[in-house]
């Protein structure tokens, strides 16, 4: 089927929402085709012109939201004039855009796809476009970032598994009160 197709789309986009509403009410676990398919009004077999498994599903999403942490990450990467408070902020503020979804994506026990998606791209693309040494030098910029980064969406995490016990202001300084300003120095190299 063409993926450019206009009824391969809207289809698309309806198992989609299907899966992420069912999301907000089940555990990943406890969702299966048939689920996602009653709910988007269509049948099994539709389901697998798309996807493999509702595991593909999730794992669609997770990569969804790791782009748009590593858009962020790259932009202040990028950016002279930014500075690791934009980052945290930003990251907080996107998080909470659609703060029930992606506490669900960010808080499951599948978490390790969205941070290896995320230590993946900063690895192998930010890092090195960031650095103009290889070996040792290359080597500690991208354990810096990579350190930062993890640190940063970890926070993040925490802050939702336990129900958001400060506001989201007192998150980012307190976020930024752990960074060492050895590691500020050289992330914003």
């Amino acid at each position: 089927m063409n993926k450019n197709d206009l009824r391969y789309i809207k289809t698309h986009k309806a198992l989609r929402e299907a899966f992420e509403k069912i999301l907000l009410e089940k555990d990943l676990r406890d969702i299966n085709v048939t689920s996602i398919t009653s709910f988007a009004g269509l049948n099994r077999r539709t389901f697998y012109l798309h996807y493999d498994a509702v595991d593909d599903m999730f794992k669609e999403l997770a990569d969804e939201q790791a782009k748009e942490i590593i858009a962020r990450i790259s932009g202040m990467a990028r950016d002279s004039h930014s500075n690791i408070t934009s980052l945290v902020k930003s990251l907080i503020d996107f998080i909470c855009s659609d703060k029930k979804l992606h506490k669900k994506i960010i808080c499951s026990s599948d978490y390790q796809l969205l941070f290896n998606a995320i230590s993946g791209k900063l690895t192998s693309e930010i890092a090195p476009k960031n650095m103009n040494s290889s070996g040792t030098e290359g080597f500690t910029y991208r354990l810096y970032l990579e350190s930062i980064s993890f640190m940063i969406i970890n926070s993040i995490r925490l802050w939702l598994i336990e129900d958001e016990p400060v506001t989201k202001e007192v998150l980012a300084e307190m976020i930024i009160r752990m960074i060492p300003e050895k590691i500020l120095n050289i992330y914003l190299k």
